[in-house]
């Protein structure tokens, strides 16, 4: 079969597809027979699996929030629906922005700050039931830290890179321009304010960018159907 393939990898994924997981279009079972999970996506020539989304959500959730806030946001993702939604566009982003550090060896991840982060994330994990259903391997989690930390740092060399300044006339223009947002005090009131909002929103526009370059540089495709 992968003779016939002009790039093997490809034709891979629909091994994957039509092998790996048998039965309906991308459906399957995990090794216990626990769960069924479906293909919701691809970027590039990794297969994105609802499985994958719901350790991922869990795993974002560990490292984000103190033990006991953990336990009360901790709930289970329902496939399609648009929290599922809006975890799998976040996966989506880490993938390829994980894809890019790799690609130009940026960011690497010290073994003490990734050992930290699993041993927190295995602590509140440790007797969550979904967590516990899932059934992630060892070499799942470490490489699903590996990415989450070397995408988080990737994204704050990239904020600091994106860094521009702004002069007191630019945030003088924008202060006449809103004018009726700031009463009756005068520009000196706020312009330092002003100066770090503006910042942000550039900020925050390079950025979007950027993750919008990237999602096509590394073909992000999207199979979920969200219910309405």
């Amino acid at each position: 079969m992968l003779k016939n393939c002009a790039k093997p990898p490809k034709c891979l994924i629909f091994m994957v597809l039509f092998i790996v997981l048998p039965g309906q279009w991308g459906l399957a079972q995990d090794p216990k027979g626990l769960l069924v999970t479906k293909v919701v996506g691809t970027v590039g020539e990794h297969v994105v699996t609802s499985r994958e989304v719901q350790m991922s959500y869990l795993v974002e959730q560990a490292l984000s929030f103190s033990k006991k806030d953990f336990e009360k946001r901790s709930l289970p993702l329902k496939l399609g629906t648009p929290q599922f939604a809006e975890e799998l566009k976040g996966l989506f982003l880490e993938w390829v922005i994980f894809f890019e550090a790799r690609n130009f060896s940026l960011t690497e991840v010290k073994k003490e700050d990734k050992n930290q982060a699993e041993k927190s994330v295995l602590d509140k994990l440790s007797k969550n039931a979904s967590w516990k259903e899932l059934a992630p391997s060892k070499k799942e989690l470490d490489e699903m830290i590996e990415r989450k930390l070397r995408s988080k740092k990737f994204v704050q060399f990239k904020s600091d890179a994106s860094v521009l300044q702004v002069s007191d006339q630019e945030a003088e223009d924008y202060f006449n321009r809103n004018r009726n947002r700031f009463g009756s005090l005068p520009f000196e009131s706020f312009r330092e304010r002003i100066k770090e909002f503006i910042k942000r929103k550039r900020k925050e526009e390079r950025l979007d960018s950027w993750f919008k370059v990237l999602q096509n540089k590394y073909h992000v495709r999207s199979l979920l159907q969200v219910k309405s």
